[in-house]
């Protein structure tokens, strides 16, 4: 979605709010000037030599009122909303300091869609995806939309990922009574997606991402989002 909406590159900065191992900016920090990723520890982010990339050991929520975020041209934010204390305040934050034409990136998961609706009259564990203390808020694809807008963003774009949950319309296939079937299901989603990327042009797997969100049907929302000035 980014290199496809987005143009020169090479001369932006990154920001990778909440960046874990450090997947994403490993993947996509040849198409950067400099990138920088923040998270709690970094004891579990990747051993890199890349000269563009830097690690700062920090609660994203504190690096955002702390630091400042008009050096970067991008903000990767992923599957971070929801576990946030206060979302309201966190985007409110995002938004004052980040400059008028960066963009923003933001993964959250599709919780209370409708397949879910379906799903969980199957399911042994009703509600499957309710989990706190770790997740405490819950966004699906149209709460989300009018939750960016009321906090001054406008969504040029939006895909999701591969529909997972569509495996819990059949019975045999409850990962939510049964992990173990769960681990094999996930390792078959990432089978057929990097069959995808070795096979498919990446226009037409974001195409096939954009049909899984038209639908509501992806265990998870990327919303592409610009501050509304």
């Amino acid at each position: 979605m980014l290199n496809l909406k987005l143009k020169n590159l090479k001369n932006k900065n990154l920001l990778d709010l909440g960046a874990g191992q450090g997947t994403f900016l490993k993947n996509i920090s040849h198409l950067f000037n400099k990138c920088l990723g923040v998270d709690f520890s970094e004891k579990n982010f990747f051993d890199t030599k890349r000269s563009n990339i830097d690690f700062v050991s920090m609660n994203p929520g504190e690096f955002i009122t702390k630091k400042n975020l008009k050096n970067y041209d991008v903000i990767n934010c992923k599957n971070v909303l929801e576990h946030v204390i206060d979302p309201i305040d966190f985007m409110r934050k995002i938004n004052k300091n980040i400059k008028n034409n960066a963009y923003l990136i933001l993964t959250v998961p599709n919780d209370f869609s409708n397949l879910q609706k379906e799903t969980n009259k199957i399911v042994k564990k009703k509600k499957y995806w309710i989990a706190p203390p770790e997740h405490l808020n819950y966004f699906n694809k149209q709460t989300f939309l009018n939750f960016s807008k009321k906090m001054g963003f406008k969504v040029l774009d939006g895909i999701s990922d591969f529909p997972i949950e569509l495996f819990l319309l059949k019975e045999e296939f409850d990962y939510t009574k049964n992990p173990k079937i769960g681990k094999i299901i996930y390792l078959l989603k990432c089978e057929f997606m990097s069959y995808l990327q070795k096979k498919a042009p990446i226009e037409d797997i974001y195409e096939l991402l954009k049909i899984f969100y038209k639908l509501n049907i992806g265990r998870d929302n990327i919303f592409l989002l610009k501050k509304n000035n």
